[in-house]
């Protein structure tokens, strides 16, 4: 697809509301930094506070429809016309989903989120810095990073790619709601479902790049002293952001499939480099017993 080609498929109805409301908090940022970390920290509060048990219920039903989709004859349905084969191997899916779908995110709150809860058990349900600490914290840790987190994004790609590849229909995430909504998903319904899909899209990117700005930052601060402040955060941010772009304009069959493979096998290295050097028994151990847990 050419330049132009890209630019008329842009759908002024979604494009231009989405860059105003990205606009609109990019400026409450730069203008008044503490009045919107106020207001959004109240927000999520009120929304965990209020909606925290939906959360809940949700991830549990995301988690059994998509154990009951792979066990049933609805998990044999071709992505792509019955003929068709899988464009890459199964490895390099797997590193691509775990790259795109986790990336940053897990390599930092894989640590970080363990250590808190183990400092500061949530709800009081276990003394701090002690073994059932520990182990709650592993636990609360498998819940946010292993099978319910991805149980929510196979139901949401298998969505868009059921209605994309089979039914021939954009690949929007209103497409997977033309069942409900029939005609009026190409209406003000849909395109307001595609504009909180591009903001849910945007400020998830932005935290995952924040946190991995950070991590670095921290990391080169440690091994050279290089020191930390906002000028070399947002150098690194610069760079990660040419990387994803030559990544993405590259095509997933280059750029996103080679970063990914690259990605595991220095993930697989860290692992074993752990499992090795560190307290392997108690590892394995805390490992086995919170995934019991959990």
């Amino acid at each position: 697809m050419s330049t132009t080609d890209r630019l008329r498929s842009i759908d002024p109805a979604v494009f231009w509301p989405a860059i105003a409301i990205t606009i609109g908090f990019i400026s409450w940022g730069a203008v008044a930094p503490e009045s919107l970390a106020s207001v959004t920290q109240a927000t999520l509060s009120a929304i965990i506070s209020g909606f925290g048990w939906g959360f809940v219920v949700s991830t549990a039903m995301f988690l059994v429809f998509a154990g009951f989709l792979a066990i049933s004859r609805f998990g044999k349905i071709r992505l792509g016309a019955d003929d068709e084969l899988p464009e890459f191997r199964t490895v390099s899916w797997v590193c691509m989903m775990f790259s795109v779908g986790m990336g940053i995110g897990l390599m930092f709150w894989g640590v970080a989120e363990p250590v808190f809860h183990f400092g500061a058990p949530p709800h009081g349900l276990a003394a701090a810095q002690t073994k059932e600490a520990a182990l709650l914290a592993m636990k609360y840790s498998y819940f946010h990073w292993a099978l319910h987190p991805w149980a929510i994004y196979a139901i949401v790609g298998l969505a868009i790619a059921y209605f994309t590849y089979r039914k021939g229909l954009p690949i929007l995430i209103s497409s997977a709601f033309t069942p409900l909504l029939g005609k009026a998903v190409a209406g003000p319904i849909g395109k307001t479902i595609d504009i909180l899909a591009v903001l849910a899209t945007l400020f998830g990117t932005a935290t995952s790049l924040g946190l991995g700005a950070q991590q670095i930052n921290s990391g080169l601060n440690f091994l050279w002293g290089t020191g930390e402040g906002t000028g070399i955060a947002l150098m690194i941010i610069a760079v990660l952001s040419a990387l994803f772009i030559l990544s993405a304009v590259s095509g997933v069959g280059k750029g996103v499939q080679f970063l990914s493979n690259i990605n595991m096998v220095v993930a697989a290295a860290l692992l074993l480099f752990l499992a090795i050097v560190g307290p392997t028994i108690f590892i394995l151990n805390t490992f086995t017993e919170a995934l019991g847990d959990y």
